[in-house]
């Protein structure tokens, strides 16, 4: 009796050990939606560099093979993301903020985690200088304003980081607002620590804070932080 007993209880074990390490291995799912703009689109090639950009933040080096994170995909993310506004932006009109829809959307999909990406500005004005020489610069005026968001399904954190760069002098490759977009992009892509979270599911890693460890921000004098 005892050994059938004893026997039992090593197979309930056995099974519970098997439950455990098949939830352990049950890959992450993450829905990184393409960037919403709020203003003016940029062309093509600035948008692909974003895009890319983001892309490049939750990238999970040979995912293929860890089979660690389960990319939802865009499209369907960005589908279910716009009904969810709809319904938030007629319910609340401009009291709707995008980051009430991150913790829905991400029981729609059956996220774990939810990235969004929005340019709120994106603007730049070249016209030609008022001095008297021949030889003056035209003149620039840039303007762009980044937000990123995440939302953890898992321990409901929702994090906002905004970022805006503006610029006002001679025309520049700096001063463009392509320029300033990456520059404010790179920075909320740090200060979310959307890198690190990603980095964080590879096996045998626990997922870390996301303001952890947060490396300085290079200034530059020619952009205007705000």
């Amino acid at each position: 009796m005892r050994r059938c007993l004893s026997i039992l209880l090593l197979l309930m074990l056995a099974l519970s050990m098997t439950a455990f390490a098949a939830e352990e291995k049950k890959p992450v799912r993450l829905a990184r939606l393409p960037i919403i703009f709020l203003s003016e689109t940029p062309d093509r090639n600035v948008r692909v560099e974003l895009e890319l950009k983001i892309s490049r933040a939750v990238h999970l080096p040979l995912n293929k093979t860890l089979k660690a994170i389960d990319y939802i995909s865009a499209t369907e993310s960005k589908k279910v993301m716009q009904n969810l506004w709809e319904k938030t932006y007629r319910k609340n009109k401009r009291k709707a903020k995008l980051q009430d829809v991150m913790e829905p959307l991400a029981k729609k999909l059956d996220a774990d985690l939810i990235v969004c990406p929005v340019l709120r500005r994106f603007s730049e004005t070249t016209f030609p200088s008022t001095g008297l020489s021949m030889n003056s610069e035209n003149h620039m005026i840039s303007n762009v304003s980044f937000e990123l968001i995440v939302y953890d399904s898992k321990t409901k954190e929702l994090t906002t980081k905004k970022q805006s760069r503006s610029y006002n002098g001679e025309e520049s490759n700096w001063g463009t607002a392509r320029f300033l977009a990456e520059d404010c992009l790179s920075t909320v892509i740090e200060q979310t620590g959307i890198r690190r979270k990603v980095m964080s599911y590879l096996p045998n890693r626990t997922p870390i804070a996301a303001n952890e460890g947060m490396p300085a921000v290079v200034e530059r004098k020619t952009i205007e932080r705000q």
